[in-house]
Formats: structure tokens, C-alpha cells, sequence
């Protein structure tokens, strides 16, 4: 029961009824972070973005800034994931576009706070 079970059910309905272009954007987690798994009941890869930066408890008050281009052959959205620079009050934010979300290896808090992500429509078809 649970999310394992919704995520199924939602993807057996995504699935039976064609749906592309699902993406799912969350929160509450404290922290930025990029998500993708298989679930045979999909007709393609699970994706999440999550941005949830409003926390006293993270010295690097994560926010994600999100970019959609519809004019392309094949739209896309880019999540660019920004983190503090120091724990200091006042301080800078940023963002290394270079590192690709989905490339970190393990848990890289540290990483994933300043990480970059595009997902076109191509890669979420039914």
C-alpha cells in the first residue's frame, strides 16, 4: 500500500490510456533532489523534480529555478538546482550546470543542492 502502490496504479492508467509527458514535481523533503526509476507498470521511466527549500534545518536553503521550451522539435524542461554557498546569513546561491542530476552516483547532498536536469518530451512517451 502506499506510494509504491499509487505510483502502479497511476502508471497502469498512464499506460491503458496513452498519456505522455508525465513529470512529477514535489516538495516537503527539505532539500533539492532528481528522481528516476523503471516501474514495469510505466510506459516509461519515472521522472521527479523536487525543490522544497524553505527550511531552517538545511544551511543550504535549496530552490530550484525551471525552464520550459516548448518551441523545440522536442519541448523540454531544465531544472537548475541552487544551493548557499556558505552558512553564513548572508550569502550567494549556485548552480553548477555542468553536473547532470541524473549522472550523480550515490547521495551527494552536496551535489544534488547544485545540479542541472533537462527532460524532453521524447524521453516520456506513451
Amino acid at each position: 500500500a502506499g506510494y509504491g502502490k499509487d505510483l502502479d496504479d497511476i502508471g497502469r492508467f498512464v499506460k491503458a490510456k496513452k498519456i505522455s509527458g508525465v513529470l512529477f514535481n514535489a516538495g516537503d523533503i527539505h532539500r533539492n533532489e532528481y528522481k528516476e526509476q523503471r516501474n514495469g507498470n510505466w510506459p516509461y521511466p519515472v521522472k521527479q523534480i523536487t525543490s522544497s527549500g524553505i527550511s531552517r534545518d538545511n544551511w543550504m536553503r535549496p530552490f530550484a529555478m525551471v525552464s520550459v521550451n516548448t518551441k523545440l522539435n522536442d519541448p523540454e524542461i531544465t531544472a537548475y538546482f541552487y544551493g548557499a554557498d556558505s552558512k553564513d546569513k548572508e550569502t550567494t546561491w549556485s548552480n553548477q550546470p555542468n553536473t547532470i542530476c541524473s549522472q550523480i552516483e550515490g547521495t551527494n547532498r552536496y551535489l544534488e543542492s547544485r545540479c542541472t536536469e533537462t527532460i524532453r518530451l521524447s524521453q516520456l512517451q506513451a
